[in-house]
């Protein structure tokens, strides 16, 4: 058994390591995502539900409003709570020559290189001073390891969780278009 350390230091090796490919893009990279994040996403449907069961098992001469009205406050807060991921999700990560596109359900964007002021690899409850008092567009979709790449604009950071970070990074040193970071 390594310690994380060690891994991340051996995954420097492997990216750092990496010949030189230029001509190689546009590349899509695809976006992973764990079985917790979706269960994260559904459990307020799942509370919502058992709420509902609960609360009509419990009133039987329950009112229109306590039965009807109250449940569909909750469920509009849900859904709301649902498109609000949906617009953080990310769907689709394209490096091409000049600029990267960061695809969710609703938007795309389009991050020019050189607005770019690092990209890293992190791991989940580490804490990192560059990305604190950032907002970011997007949210990693599980709970492992994620890149994020901060721009000049501390409104306009995007974090996601990617198939292969290893081949997001190694394509990033290659072209020696950043600051890479892994931790």
């Amino acid at each position: 058994q390594s310690t994380w350390g060690e891994h991340c230091m051996e995954r420097q090796r492997v990216v750092s390591s990496a010949v030189t490919t230029s001509g190689t893009f546009p590349v899509v990279y695809a976006v992973s995502s764990s079985l917790a994040y979706q269960i994260y996403v559904a459990s307020p449907v799942l509370v919502l539900l058992l709420l509902m069961i609960t609360e009509s098992a419990t009133n039987t001469h329950a009112s229109f409003a306590l039965v009807v009205i109250y449940p569909l406050r909750y469920l509009l807060i849900v859904i709301l709570y649902i498109v609000m991921l949906q617009f953080t999700t990310p769907t689709k990560i394209e490096r091409q020559d000049s600029d990267f596109l960061v695809q969710t359900n609703f938007k795309t964007y389009k991050i020019p290189i050189n607005k770019i002021k690092s990209i890293q690899c992190l791991r989940p409850w580490v804490c990192d001073r560059t990305s604190a008092f950032r907002f970011f567009v997007t949210t990693p979709t599980t709970f492992d390891r994620y890149v994020v790449i901060l721009t000049n604009n501390w409104l306009l950071n995007f974090s996601f969780s990617l198939q292969n970070v290893d081949q997001f990074l190694a394509d990033q040193v290659t072209t020696g278009t950043q600051e890479i970071e892994m931790q």
